[in-house]
């Protein structure tokens, strides 16, 4: 797989999550990225990269969320410390898998279907 570059693919899809989706004043990158290491089986779009960024709920409840362009949020992880998520963050693979992530304890989340389809 090709290296990511990074700034190039935050320029192109700047609108790929809206503003209030992302909390831009933590002292945490919001702007990390990853790629994908098993496409196969876990199909991210565009380009098998996935975006990872941090939320704060509360005072001691820090959401760091994992998405792509189609699905803003398709698994997240809780953290009662701002310096554990922010470690986590810096520490994390710059290619990730699905099994990792849920190794590490995140929880995916229903997606939802795309289109309206008939119940018979």
């Amino acid at each position: 797989m090709p290296k990511l570059k990074i700034q190039e693919y935050i320029a192109k899809y700047r609108a790929e999550f809206p503003d209030g989706r992302i909390n831009r004043e933590l002292p945490a990158p919001t702007d990390t990225i990853s790629v994908v290491s098993d496409p196969e089986n876990w199909h991210c779009y565009p380009d098998n990269v996935v975006r990872i960024y941090l939320s704060n709920y509360g005072q001691e409840v820090w959401v760091m969320g994992v998405g792509d362009y189609q699905h803003p949020t398709i698994c997240n992880l809780v953290f009662e410390e701002l310096d554990d998520a922010c470690s986590f963050i810096a520490n994390r693979p710059d290619e990730i898998s699905k099994q990792w992530l849920v190794e590490n304890g995140f929880d995916f989340l229903e997606i939802p279907i795309s289109k309206a389809e008939r119940i018979d």
